[in-house]
């Protein structure tokens, strides 16, 4: 009987577990480029970009573009020299400048070893509404990318964030 027991306990122990959010979810996928790699959300689609991002150097190169209903990532890279640091400065002067207000800037080592410089902005776009950019810029054989995570919720956005920052490998 006290095994019956045991059992029913660690049973609803379990569908705790589950209905709370603690469990692992499936609805990630690994984006690569062949040289870099990091986990989205699997509901992510290729979405045309409407803008220039970053400053308006147009040494970057998209690699990427990519949203879905709550989020979007931009991944590019910089052809030319330019440093992690230079571009953070960059994009702190662009958001002040455009009444964003810069809440952080990190120099962080991932958990697969990747040096990140970080930023954490906030901007209202033309319809009003305040969009929460993370923002990691590293370098990798000479090259310097960023990949940029905003939206609209500002929760949705650093769990996104959170999930590629923990997950980023370079090959």
């Amino acid at each position: 009987m006290k095994k019956m027991g045991l059992i029913g306990i660690l049973g609803i122990l379990i569908l705790a577990v589950a209905v709370s959010g603690c469990t692992s979810s499936t609805g990630n996928t690994t984006y690569t480029n062949g040289k870099v790699s990091f986990l989205i959300p699997s509901d992510m689609q290729n979405v045309t970009k409407s803008s220039d991002i970053i400053s308006g150097d147009k040494n970057w190169q998209d690699i990427a573009f990519m949203a879905n209903s709550d989020i979007t990532l931009s991944f590019q890279k910089y052809n030319g020299t330019i440093s992690a640091n230079q571009v953070i400065s960059a994009t702190e002067s662009g958001f002040k400048e455009n009444n964003g207000n810069v809440t952080s800037t990190t120099n962080t080592t991932n958990p697969n070893g990747v040096v990140i410089n970080g930023a954490t902005t906030t901007l209202a776009d033309p319809n009003g509404k305040i969009l929460t950019y993370h923002d990691m810029v590293f370098t990798s054989d000479g090259v310097t990318y960023m990949l940029s995570v905003y939206g609209a919720d500002a929760q949705t956005v650093l769990d996104a964030y959170n999930m590629v920052y923990n997950s980023l490998k370079i090959a």
